[in-house]
């Protein structure tokens, strides 16, 4: 059975793409890659996450300090089933690994084997020379205090996954580039994102996981407002919403695609 823990920093889409999940497993268009097998018993977080998202309604955070599991059995278009286990954890406990306090990962099953990783907020070129004009222009402390914070975007994520390949035999990973509705004018491909905003994070995924997918994706489908809340409503009735794009750079109304590339 492939376990596959859901991982990212603090907005990194992580309960945003779950709630978008849970509605569209139980609503599944007739393409769709994975849909249920068989409906889980405990329900109350499921229905919480896809009822906000269908209400269009900003999901509360993952509250620190707790894990709210979520258990799928899925089943494929062969007719294979297996069981999706999913830990949503708050992006404030990953970002903890980076100093090394690994008691969130302590009531995780081990045997996880499968990284489903999120990443939104990869600055661009010319705001990470902004971040450095400031530092240099700033006060007289050269010796700041440590922070987390102080350190780059994607050098967190590589010492969060680090922490986690330290911790988990994983040896899947694929990798989701979030508010992709946001990013879709300036990419021809997720990959060239995170080659030309991150080369250091795009060489370590390929070192460790050469086989590994990077996709795009738009859980909400846009930027919650008042002038699209009518589209959005009319694109969910239709099954097309929530989207992602593809490792080829294709757009797909089908946000289980980065789940079924854990079992190809």
């Amino acid at each position: 059975m492939n376990k596959c823990l859901i991982a990212g920093l603090p907005d990194a889409g992580k309960s945003t793409y779950i709630a978008a999940l849970a509605y569209i497993l139980e609503h599944p268009s007739d393409d769709q890659a994975l849909r249920i097998n068989v409906r889980s018993t405990d329900r109350g977080y499921i229905n919480k996450l896809s009822e906000a998202w269908l209400n269009q309604e900003t999901l509360e955070r993952t509250v620190q300090g707790g894990i709210n599991r979520i258990n799928f059995s899925i089943q494929d278009k062969d007719s294979s089933n297996f069981i999706l286990s999913i830990p949503d954890i708050a992006g404030e406990e990953f970002k903890s690994l980076i100093q090394k306090r690994y008691s969130v990962l302590d009531n995780w099953d081990s045997d996880c084997n499968c990284l489903l990783l999120f990443i939104n907020n990869l600055p661009s070129v010319h705001i990470l020379q902004e971040q450095m004009d400031e530092i240099s222009e700033s006060s007289d402390n050269l010796f700041p205090e440590f922070s987390v914070d102080l350190i780059s975007v994607d050098i967190q994520i590589i010492l969060m996954v680090k922490a986690l390949l330290g911790k988990f035999n994983i040896n899947k990973l694929t990798i989701c580039i979030s508010a992709w509705d946001e990013l879709s004018e300036e990419f021809a491909t997720p990959a060239d994102c995170l080659i030309q905003r991150s080369p250091i994070l795009y060489n370590f995924v390929k070192h460790y996981f050469p086989k590994a997918k990077i996709f795009g994706v738009s859980a909400q489908g846009g930027k919650y407002n008042d002038n699209i809340v009518d589209d959005l409503y009319d694109s969910t009735t239709k099954n097309q919403r929530a989207y992602v794009v593809t490792p080829k750079g294709e757009t797909k109304y089908d946000i289980t695609l980065p789940l079924e590339s854990f079992f190809n």
